[in-house]
């Protein structure tokens, strides 16, 4: 015998107006679990964009002593324009995170960013230290100030390598 309960049919209307919540909740968590994979793919494209920018260096260097600006200034604008584009992607990314009630992803990824401005800029200083050195190798102060880059180049690459390992356990429910 059927029975009508009022209190059932609505909950029954709420549930059917609940799917649709639940499949765009579904949908956005797949969302984040993607960008979350995509930062890793991004500090390996950053990678790339470095290994390149540092051999344009190295090749620039060998033109010694009649340098070859032209190039290597094109090589500076190519790695500009590279890193300018994957840094507006992570930030795209930071603030899907912020959305989603990721914030501690979302702050190890601006720490990352941070860190990874900073590696740029340390890495045109290096650059340009090394030019200095090639010009002047018995200049002693100029080898000190190459190493203290060098050192302290290695130790951002430690601090992003850190964070990345933070990020993936942070988020090692969506990978």
């Amino acid at each position: 015998m059927f029975h009508y309960d009022p209190k059932q049919s609505r909950s029954s209307a709420a549930y059917s107006r609940s799917l649709p919540s639940l499949a765009r909740t579904a949908k956005m968590a797949e969302q984040v679990s993607e960008l979350a994979r995509r930062v890793f793919s991004l500090q390996g494209d950053r990678i790339a964009v470095y290994t390149t920018f540092n051999a344009g260096h190295k090749t620039y260097l060998e033109t010694s002593p009649h340098y070859d600006f032209e190039s290597y200034r094109s090589v500076v604008n190519e790695t500009t324009q590279q890193f300018s584009k994957l840094s507006l992607e992570l930030l795209t990314i930071i603030s899907t995170f912020k959305k989603e009630g990721r914030s501690v992803a979302a702050s190890l990824l601006e720490e990352i960013q941070e860190h990874e401005k900073e590696k740029l800029n340390k890495t045109a200083a290096f650059h340009i230290v090394l030019k200095d050195c090639n010009d002047n190798p018995d200049n002693e102060e100029l080898r000190e100030e190459r190493s203290k880059i060098k050192q302290r180049l290695s130790q951002l690459e430690g601090i992003i390598a850190e964070h990345l390992e933070d990020f993936r356990y942070e988020t090692e429910d969506l990978l």
